[in-house]
């Protein structure tokens, strides 16, 4: 299977040479062709960790909590006069707007991480960055070592 790997490595080295001597247009269509799919199936595990419910409602409670004390803060003396006609809503929905957007996509970086031993959040297919393995992980199971780069292995997302 290495060998079947390796000839389909050269053709693929081959006729990318071919095609960008003879059309250099190809050449760019091609590796915007390839960069497309990897940056959709980036999209695809960030939004699939982002819609999971847990992860809304943590979010939800810490913009709760930090925008109420950021609230207070920009804000006090407005608030605890009971002064609601120069209350700056805009910048009350902003205040709790931006500790949830933070908290998700701290969240969401932190899952997408595919270190070795920890347990998969969502189905992905993950390259070694070291040899060029590609894998299939699907939701709680345990991200394993590569065969070949054995503990200096780095998963990303295909």
């Amino acid at each position: 299977m290495n060998i079947t790997r390796k000839k389909l490595q050269v053709s693929y080295n081959c006729a990318l040479k071919h095609f960008s001597i003879r059309n250099n247009n190809f050449y760019y269509k091609f590796l915007y062709y390839m960069e497309y799919n990897r940056v959709m199936n980036k999209l695809k595990v960030y939004f699939a960790i982002l819609c999971d419910k847990e992860m809304i409602i943590k979010s939800f409670k810490i913009a709760l909590v930090v925008g109420t004390l950021l609230n207070i803060i920009n804000q006090g003396e407005i608030i605890f006069a009971l002064d609601y006609n120069n209350i700056d809503y805009v910048k009350s929905l902003l205040t709790y707007t931006v500790p949830f957007l933070v908290s998700s996509y701290t969240a969401v970086s932190m899952k997408m991480k595919f270190k070795i031993g920890d347990v998969t959040h969502v189905n992905a297919t993950l390259k070694c960055q070291g040899c060029n393995e590609i894998i299939h992980v699907h939701t709680d199971e345990i991200v394993p070592v590569c065969k070949k780069c054995k503990e200096k292995t780095k998963w990303r997302i295909k």
